[in-house]
């Protein structure tokens, strides 16, 4: 399982909900008390990692202002890994398009959709929706998925399967500081995944359930701490995954730093690691930097 960017199943942080809840969230830590609806300016995002497994990734997004309280995104991602449990090469692609709309400071909803893949071994389509709205201190967010997983084998073991899934998180600011944050997500799968996995062990294909522990979980639970200094923003979370396949967990534990630099743009730098789910782990680090104007 790569971590370097958003697995297609980690619903609570598609990309396009990555960035603009995080301009209100920092609003809120810098005043408690705004009212009237903030300027979201448009932006763009690069963000590049590897890890221990050698894997790379590179993403590219973009967030624009085309109309008042209307915004549409767009980003490309491209990843290349050795997948865990087979000795296969994947390189996958990511398209990703997006719509929000922001009713004020306290309300605002959006649809996504994402491709992802490589074309000749695996694909997935997923359709998105959320909300997310502010009550008090707290901002709550939910997110109802659709997607369908696409397997392509040289095999009799190809062919597809869908999941349906909702994911709620919430942030709770204690003061201008200091937030906390708890989050989770739980799939429901049909029942090709059952005929896929009797397929493979009568044929016994193991890099054909590599593919789909990469992309197939059951749920997912997320806890996070957030302090925020002027503009500078740290972050420590950790989740846990479970796998629709065998039941298996993989543990996953993030440090973030972000801080702004000459007004319109911000450097980031995440770190961590992954407790795999056969029991290795494998270390970390992506580096972000995003301009706004």
């Amino acid at each position: 399982m790569s971590v370097l960017y958003n697995n297609p199943s980690k619903i609570w942080v598609f990309v396009a909900l990555i960035y603009l809840p995080s301009l209100v969230q920092v609003a809120i830590a810098d005043d408690l008390s705004i009212d009237p609806a903030p300027y979201f300016p448009s932006f763009v995002n690069v963000d590049y990692g590897i890890d221990s497994d050698e894997s790379r990734d590179f993403f590219i997004f973009t967030n624009l202002a085309v109309a008042s309280n209307n915004r549409f995104s767009i980003g490309y991602g491209n990843h290349d890994e050795i997948v865990r449990g087979s000795l296969e090469e994947l390189d996958t692609n990511t398209y990703v398009l997006g719509y929000t709309y922001f009713a004020n400071i306290d309300f605002r909803f959006g649809v996504d959709y994402e491709h992802w893949g490589d074309e000749e071994k695996i694909t997935t389509d997923t359709f998105s929706a959320f909300v997310s709205f502010d009550i008090s201190n707290f901002i709550l967010t939910f997110s109802p998925q659709y997607r369908q997983i696409e397997i392509i084998t040289e095999s009799n073991c190809s062919g597809s399967l869908d999941n349906t899934a909702l994911a709620a998180d919430a942030k709770y600011f204690i003061n201008r500081n200091w937030a906390i944050t708890a989050g989770y997500a739980t799939f429901d799968y049909s029942n090709e995944r059952d005929e896929l996995l009797g397929c493979v062990a009568e044929e016994e294909i193991p890099f054909l359930v590599a593919r789909l522990k990469s992309v197939a979980d059951d749920n997912q639970v997320l806890l996070g701490v957030n302090l925020y200094i002027n503009t500078e923003h740290f972050s420590l979370d950790w989740a846990r995954i479970e796998s629709a396949i065998d039941g298996d967990m993989s543990f996953v534990t993030t440090a973030y730093a972000a801080t702004d630099v000459f007004d319109d743009w911000t450097l980031a730098l995440t770190v961590g690691n992954v407790e795999n789910y056969d029991d290795t782990t494998t270390s970390f680090i992506k580096g972000s930097v995003t301009h706004y104007w």
